[in-house]
């Protein structure tokens, strides 16, 4: 049972993660600097 509860844990610190990329996401879009990087390396 120890393999799968490291696993279930791994998964949960995954979601934190990707949550607190996704708010630093909608950061960077509202302040413009994501508009900006997207023009510089002609992404858009």
């Amino acid at each position: 049972g120890g393999e799968g509860f490291s696993f279930a844990f791994d998964k949960n610190k995954q979601k934190e993660l990707v949550k607190i990329f996704d708010k630093g996401i909608d950061e960077v879009k509202t302040n413009g600097f994501y508009n900006t990087l997207m023009k510089k390396y002609e992404l858009e």
